[in-house]
């Protein structure tokens, strides 16, 4: 190479690094003004996998590199869940609803007035001659599984009139996962069993607890102490023109021949395991004298026709109401309402409306809410 393309190409090669020095420090200023954080608000519990840190208040923006679709102040209640303070005796006159989910109940995203548990609640207290308190016992990353743990170990006490649980394909597929990625990084890489899994033996339930909670607990201690500075809360800080080169590269080298297969063996035991609990956790709840919901948004996540009509006929077959909450939102996507931020997934308060308005209509209907 001659002298001069050398002197060109090491010219270039500069104004580009001061360009990207200069993306950088333009992205820097907004992170600064707009920060998002890294929190550790779930803590491991050895019945259930993990549960909110109880009294923890934190700010949440999402897992992008600034709070640029929401930032919300979220506070747990003594209990461990995302929700205000409960009596456990359920008080004279008042009945109670408990919803059981994932983050998309705990809805995190938005402020607590606006999550579908309280929503649900001011609809429910606007119509009913009785006072009404929705409990909300959602959980980021719970499957079907640790739902009826949580119904078992902690919601039952509240001696709920109604309980509902919100039903996908990933809510069945977390119930035979052992592992966990998505809340939990750190012990993702180190292939620790951390969620209690629940499988199918000679047709009967077994579930089978988390092997490896004692080591998930010693490796989030340590996190907090090391990482975390023995906090619980940080802010996010990264180099943010790095971050979109690394997703530039995943989206070119991406892998396009496998997206969409799925084994069928696979399938076939996560709908059966996933069922068979939903159907076992009903006939508790029943057995209780309380109203059992199946809140169904499969079809809203991208699930197939089957796995809706699986759970609409094993409600009518059980005696459980169904609620095709899909259906609502569904339909207001169509018509253009925004009913899941565009990067952080979860819903939007519009999106938390839709879902407290088709499972009150059905509340409404079947326990009397209305005068």
């Amino acid at each position: 190479m001659s002298a001069k393309w050398l002197r060109l190409a090491v010219g270039n090669l500069a104004v580009f690094a001061l360009l990207l020095i200069f993306a950088e420090l333009i992205l820097q200023a907004i992170a600064l003004v707009r920060p998002s954080y890294e929190v550790l608000f779930l803590q491991p519990d050895r019945m259930l996998g993990w549960k909110h840190v109880p009294n923890h208040r934190w700010q949440w923006a999402g897992h992008y590199w600034y709070a640029n679709e929401f930032s919300v102040t979220v506070q747990s209640n003594a209990s461990g869940f995302r929700d205000v303070e409960r009596a456990e005796t359920k008080p004279a006159g008042v009945r109670r609803l408990a919803l059981l989910g994932d983050s998309f109940i705990e809805a995190v995203q938005v402020p607590i007035a606006q999550t579908a548990s309280q929503r649900l609640e001011a609809l429910l207290n606007a119509k009913a001659t009785e006072r009404w308190e929705v409990l909300n016992f959602g959980v980021s990353n719970y499957g079907v599984g640790q739902y009826s743990l949580a119904w078992t170990n902690e919601a039952k006490r509240y001696d709920p009139d109604v309980v509902a649980v919100l039903v996908a394909r990933l809510h069945l597929e977390r119930t035979v996962s052992k592992f966990e990625s998505g809340a939990f990084r750190q012990s993702s890489l180190r292939s620790l069993w951390v969620r209690p899994v629940f499988r199918l033996s000679a047709d009967q339930l077994v579930h089978e607890p988390a092997a490896n909670f004692e080591d998930f607990k010693a490796m989030q201690d340590e996190v907090i102490r090391t990482d975390f500075s023995g906090d619980r809360s940080r802010k996010r800080w990264q180099f943010i023109t790095l971050h979109y080169a690394k997703r530039l590269k995943a989206r070119v080298f991406a892998h396009q021949s496998d997206i969409g297969k799925r084994d069928t063996a696979y399938e076939d035991n996560l709908r059966a395991v996933g069922l068979r609990v939903i159907k076992e956790l009903g006939a508790q709840v029943t057995a209780r004298g309380a109203r059992f919901v199946v809140i169904d948004v499969s079809r809203y996540f991208g699930d197939d026709a089957d796995l809706a009509s699986a759970l609409e006929h094993l409600s009518r077959m059980n005696g459980f109401d169904y609620v095709p909450a899909y259906q609502d939102l569904q339909s207001a996507s169509q018509r253009g309402i925004e009913t899941r931020f565009r990067y952080d997934g979860h819903l939007t308060s519009e999106g938390n409306a839709i879902l407290a308005r088709a499972v009150f209509h059905v509340v409404e209907a079947t326990m009397g809410a209305k005068p």
